[in-house]
């Protein structure tokens, strides 16, 4: 029946949509060819497409049905007469059957009845079967009269005429039936739409396979995916393989991807990276589709391309508070961080950082950290170790006596230590660099050097390196630090100091003011290392780096406090624990510090992870910090049983030349502290 009805449908398209050719040779008007099976529709963009009768009898042509039902009777020509019936003499057997009607008539047009074939080998040779052959028998006798062929209607054959005996034809068809003029209407609708449908292109993907983004922050996201109807209808998307990264969702009219991705995302991840790969479908108001996969990689902080696993570093041990580690770059890395982590008391299993300068000599009672530097294939670690003084006051990780009001101290000769270098920058390159600058300590105002990075906003990243010209570290980087050690009262101190702004980077280097002139630029002995490798040095080579918060590749922090008030000699006060829940280490910790006082008002100076020294000194300060799975804790000088002379921002007194040092009304200063923390 279904045949038919495709023929018939493809006869009255031939009929109604009156043929032509363009110019070019391409078909100009639609036509229809068909064979017993299949329709073939040829467009005027000479697109053929072929359908075949699918399962139950329907085809399904631009979302509109084809059937019995949908088709419309069309008054055809009369049946014309059956072919004259055949006789066959077969053998003896049993009678055969009579031929069947032949199919119905295709599109109203008159349809022969084909031949009744004789019977089969019967007895008596009644007709035969659909015009096999029978099985054995004999005498066949003369094929009945052909019967009449019934009318022929849009999508029903005509039948054929039966067998006729002596070879009689058949009696012709009945004419066929009026078309119905009220359906003629719905008729050109559906051939209208098989057309749009056949002559519809597909959305055409305006996003590229392959990477759609790379989150790395927990901030919104709205990622746009379009697809673009070339007939300018609606387009909706639907993913189809594969899946988003979690709480991320596709709005399906839109195109829009959008939502967080929780910390625990990345957190969970292996080296904290995870993809994920997914298959979208964009379908048009007809149903034409068009498919295009994208990933989403989720990342944190970048894994170290040298690692040198946990190890345990004890200061007081001689020459084997000195370590040296080969990370084989043959160039300097663009990032090295030493963690420190306390492995008893109160601050058990928190990472401290290692420094890059020795923060006080053996004349202190109590000092801590580990120093490290670093050339193009080494890094080198020094643990306290007294020298000459007498007083093992050095500690590989701590803060006590003068800090936080006492909150969560304590010294502790061993610690747990990571080196961890990187290539190449996770921040990308920096958008503001200096060439290698000579700078010196204990040379007047030419101790302090100020540098304008172009920004215009605060830089995202600040990096200062200090490089060692002479000695037994030539050429070995020390990296600046964020606040001043000592003043010139303390028998030996060192390092570099820098502070930036939104349009400025200020240096100090050890210059000596009312007192002694025993600061140096690069600074790592007497009472650092068993004495290996140490040196104390007034000549170095600095460099400048800064990153701009619109740099694309400069991620933004996983977790960012808000600014909050701390206070120097404020008792407990002076001790401070922010929550960051992140439920893993971070990658990164960066504890921002703002100055209120003159002359460096609005500022930012670092935190860093070593004491300077105790309430004992005349003066000491800046901001010790220690992190870990779920918070940061905060130190700053506040007296316990000395002298109260610690401050947060202690920079003045044997510093630059005393240029554009901080100045201070008492010793409670007061500053404004942010914590950041990448995952």
């Amino acid at each position: 029946m279904l045949v038919g009805a495709v023929f018939a449908y493809a006869l009255l398209m031939v009929s109604s949509i009156s043929s032509g050719n363009s110019s070019d040779g391409r078909e100009s008007k639609p036509r229809v060819d068909t064979d017993d099976s299949h329709l073939r529709f040829v467009t005027p963009r000479n697109k053929d497409i072929e359908f075949s009768p699918g399962a139950g009898g329907h085809v399904i042509l631009g979302g509109v049905y084809l059937d019995e039902r949908a088709l419309m009777p069309v008054k055809g020509d009369k049946g014309e007469a059956g072919d004259k019936g055949l006789s066959v003499k077969g053998d003896t057997g049993s009678k055969g059957q009579k031929g069947e009607g032949g199919l119905k008539g295709e599109t109203g047009v008159s349809v022969k009845g084909e031949k009744g074939v004789a019977g089969s080998k019967g007895a008596k040779g009644a007709g035969g079967d659909k015009g096999d052959g029978g099985s054995s028998g004999k005498d066949g006798s003369k094929g009945e009269k052909g019967g009449k062929g019934e009318a022929g209607t849009f999508g029903r054959d005509g039948r054929d005429g039966q067998a006729g005996v002596n070879g009689a034809k058949g009696d012709k068809g009945s004419a066929g039936k009026d078309v119905n003029p009220n359906t003629l209407a719905d008729l050109e609708a559906r051939i209208k739409a098989l057309e749009t449908f056949v002559n519809d292109e597909p959305p055409k993907w305006q996003n590229k396979s392959g990477l759609l983004a790379n989150i790395t922050t927990l901030t919104k996201q709205s990622l746009v995916l379009l697809a673009l109807d070339p007939e300018n209808g609606r387009v909706n998307y639907t993913i189809v393989a594969g899946q988003l990264p979690t709480s991320l969702s596709l709005d399906s009219a839109s195109g829009i991807i959008s939502g967080s991705v929780p910390n625990s995302v990345i957190a969970t991840a292996t080296n904290r990276q995870a993809s994920f790969t997914f298959t979208v479908q964009a379908i048009d108001s007809i149903g034409k589709t068009a498919i295009q996969r994208f990933t989403i990689k989720v990342e944190g902080y970048p894994p170290a391309d040298y690692d040198s696993g946990w190890f345990t570093f004890t200061a007081q041990k001689g020459s084997s508070s000195y370590k040296e580690f080969s990370h084989s770059f043959a160039d300097y890395p663009a990032r090295v961080r030493v963690l420190v982590k306390a492995i008893d008391g109160p601050n058990k299993d928190f990472i401290f950082y290692g420094v890059g300068c020795g923060v006080a000599d053996d004349e202190d009672d109590h000092y801590t950290g580990i120093v490290f530097a670093y050339d193009t294939n080494r890094v080198r670690l020094w643990a306290p170790d007294d020298s000459n003084a007498g007083k093992n006051g050095g500690y590989a990780v701590g803060v006590e006596d003068g800090w936080g009001g006492e909150v969560n101290v304590q010294l502790s000769r061993s610690a747990s230590v990571r080196v961890l270098a990187w290539r190449n920058s996770p921040d990308g390159s920096p958008d503001y660099k200096t060439v290698w600058t000579r700078m010196s300590s204990q040379a007047g105002s030419s101790s302090y050097k100020e540098f304008k990075h172009g920004l215009t906003s605060y830089p995202a990243v600040c990096r200062v390196l200090t490089k060692a010209v002479d000695g037994t570290n030539k050429d070995f980087i020390f990296e600046a630090v964020g606040f001043a050690t000592s003043d010139d009262d303390a028998d030996q101190y060192g390092g570099l100091v820098f502070g930036y702004n939104s349009s400025s980077v200020r240096l100090w280097a050890p210059d000596g003011n009312n007192r002694g002139s025993n600061g140096r630029i690069i600074f790592v002995t007497d009472g650092w290392g068993g004495e290996t490798n140490t040196q104390s040095s007034n000549n170095a080579d600095v460099k400048v780096e800064a990153w701009s918060s619109s740099n694309s590749a400069v991620r933004p922090p996983s977790f960012e406090s808000k600014w909050v008030s701390i206070s120097s000699q404020s008792g407990s006060s002076s001790f401070k624990e922010i929550t960051h829940n992140l439920g893993v280490y971070p990658s990164l910790v960066r504890v921002l510090v703002r100055a209120r006082n003159p002359n460096n008002v609005g500022y930012y100076f670092e935190g860093f992870g070593a004491q300077p020294g105790d309430d004992e000194l005349d003066d000491y300060g800046g901001l010790i910090f220690a992190y870990d799975t779920k918070r940061v804790r905060i130190w700053v000088p506040d007296v316990n049983n000395a002298k109260k002379n610690g401050r947060i921002l202690p920079l003045y007194d044997g510093w630059g030349g005393e240029v554009k040092v901080q100045q201070h009304q008492s010793t409670r200063d007061t500053a404004d502290v942010k914590v950041q923390a990448w995952l």
